[in-house]
């Protein structure tokens, strides 16, 4: 038996010496450009990697401790690509996630000009939270109408139709579609307009 184990690492040893010799013997063909490039590539997810782990938990040691490992070239890779997941993840519905993602993007890059953008973007995220609110109050009882007449159509009434769900429905579905619309139209462009100062920096 450990002789059978013993031939299994073995030939996992082989197999692992195999494939280590041909990526070094592929690499060694490469061109200084091609190997500049598949650099970049590793070092791009690297970046996306880093920025996930750290929206998972919004520990920003992540981003500064997984920064503190490349030198300025790499960083500079590194860094992009963690900044473009982050931009990304700040969206209209995900208030927590968006500051984190928020928190993350100053931790990286800060001056002036993108501290003033993220503050212009959370204050879109306030405004909309808050307009979604306001909205759902003063419309609740065309929002529970609409809700009884679709119960209605699918012949759904008495007891089994329980306590009215104001936040769901057609007519709800509608207003958060508009508000959506109207504050994500505002939210692109500050996007935008950060992923290119950014850039800039």
């Amino acid at each position: 038996m450990n002789y059978r184990y013993g031939v299994i690492k073995m030939g996992e040893m082989k197999s692992a010496l195999e494939r280590a010799l041909e990526r070094a013997e592929q690499l060694g063909t490469l061109s200084p450009e091609e190997m500049r490039k598949r650099k970049e590539e590793e070092h791009i997810l690297i970046g996306e990697g880093m920025a996930k782990r750290y929206l998972e938990h919004g520990f920003s040691g992540v981003l500064a401790e997984g920064m503190s490992k490349y030198d300025v070239e790499e960083k500079s890779v590194v860094a992009r690509s963690a900044l473009s997941v982050l931009l990304q993840s700040i969206e209209l519905e995900d208030t927590e996630l968006s500051e984190r993602a928020i928190r993350g993007i100053l931790n990286l890059r800060s001056d002036e000009r993108i501290e003033s953008i993220c503050q212009a973007i959370e204050g879109v995220l306030q405004e909309y939270h808050q307009a979604k609110q306001r909205c759902h109050q003063e419309n609740r009882a065309t929002i529970e109408k609409s809700v009884r007449e679709s119960l209605h159509r699918l012949r759904i009434s008495g007891s089994a139709v329980g306590q009215i769900n104001a936040g769901t429905g057609e007519e709800w579905r509608r207003m958060v579609a508009e508000l959506q619309s109207r504050f994500g139209d505002y939210l692109g462009k500050l996007k935008t307009s950060l992923a290119e100062t950014l850039d800039e920096t």
